[in-house]
């Protein structure tokens, strides 16, 4: 916001002192929390004085402040900061020609958006504008050709394709302008980019269910869940609902079919590309370390690719007794809980082994399959 100011400065020497010293205080960082409320409706009204015209307002990426605010603890702070700076300049403004909002989340009307008048939403979900925001497999083909680069196509496809937006195939674009900046070096460009805090958050204190969930999206499978296209974060740990739709909406997963049924949208979701699998591996990793230890990790991976049953037993007997509760056990079914944990763990090996989990196989059933992509390499099975 200041270097809005400060970008719109040329115009401050028309007005009066009193109006000159306002300025000065929001560009310098010492306006009272009103005044910043209102120093957008503030710039509008001046810039509209000095050109004689109404003034377009275009705001990008209004939810970080509120995806922030909801990760660091000023999550009702700045949801009233938010709502009062949008309500002045987009409802209270006399002098808006239009304004244009761009975000990953919608986040609900009843979080920030209470004070606007029937604004026109459209989400990754909708077919227009579904080609805007991201490049298609044809602008692909063109700018791999102009880089030299057709033979990565394929690579380039596997790792950054696979989102689709209402029903146009879209790929990461910034991850792919980044390979192609680095004369097609694939790496985890957007990922390694983001902030992922939040899902770490998500993934570490989810039940049961959203475990399982995540177990079969790991295995590139796919899960049908209900969306809600307006985000209340306050609801994203508590409400399934809430949760799919911020993985789906910052690009976690993405919707490989929807369905409207009854007033309801039922996607099905899925893991979109390398990328994003490379990530949450990561991240389970992270999470995994985070309560072993990164020593810990690296024995039990090594006990367990050189057969030291022994070594192994005595490290996940060792995680469950100082990590695990009785009540983290389901009486119905606590193999389930052991056999998530295991398979977490063997998810983070899928750089070098395909991970299988509860397949059949032969005469019989397996628990947790690895096949290695290096047949030089021992498969196992557990």
């Amino acid at each position: 916001m200041i270097e809005e100011f400060r970008r719109h400065s040329y115009i401050i020497d028309i007005f009066s002192e009193e109006i000159k010293a306002d300025y000065k205080d929001i560009l310098t960082g010492k306006a009272t929390c009103e005044k910043y409320e209102r120093s957008l409706l503030f710039l509008t009204d001046l810039l509209y004085q000095y050109h004689n015209k109404d003034v377009i307002v275009l705001i990008d990426e209004y939810d970080i402040p509120i995806h922030d605010g909801y990760s660091s603890g000023y999550y009702a702070e700045i949801t009233n900061f938010m709502r009062s700076l949008l309500t002045a300049v987009l409802k209270d403004n006399t002098h808006l020609a239009r304004g244009m909002l761009t975000g990953v989340l919608r986040l609900a009307k009843e979080s920030i958006f209470s004070g606007l008048n029937n604004p026109v939403v459209s989400t990754l979900l909708d077919h227009e504008f579904s080609d805007k925001f991201g490049f298609t497999p044809r602008e692909v083909d063109h700018i791999l050709a102009d880089a030299g680069l057709e033979s990565l196509s394929g690579t380039i496809k596997e790792w950054y394709n696979g989102y689709l937006f209402g029903k146009t195939t879209i790929y990461n674009p910034w991850s792919l302008l980044e390979c192609i900046r680095k004369q097609g070096q694939i790496g985890p460009y957007w990922a390694n980019t983001s902030d992922n805090l939040l899902i770490k958050k998500l993934i570490t204190c989810s039940g049961k269910a959203i475990k399982s969930d995540l177990e079969v999206l790991l295995l590139d499978g796919s899960v049908v869940k209900e969306i809600d296209g307006g985000l209340i974060y306050n609801h994203i740990v508590t409400n399934t609902k809430a949760l799919w739709s911020l993985l789906l909406f910052t690009g976690y997963v993405t919707a490989k079919h929807v369905d409207l049924l009854e007033g309801k949208t039922l996607c099905t979701l899925a893991i979109p590309n390398k990328e994003i699998k490379l990530l949450y591996n990561e991240l389970i990793t992270t999470i995994f370390e985070e309560v072993l230890s990164l020593e810990k990790v690296h024995s039990l991976k090594e006990a367990l690719l050189t057969g030291n049953g022994v070594l192994f037993s005595e490290i996940v007997q060792d995680f469950i007794m100082n990590n695990m509760s009785f009540f983290d056990m389901p009486s119905d079914e606590p193999e389930r809980s052991y056999h998530l944990f295991i398979l977490g763990l063997l998810v983070t090996f899928s750089d070098s082994y395909e991970v299988k989990s509860n397949r059949e196989s032969g005469h019989g059933r397996y628990d947790i399959m690895l096949i290695p992509r290096d047949p030089s390499n021992w498969a196992l099975i557990i």
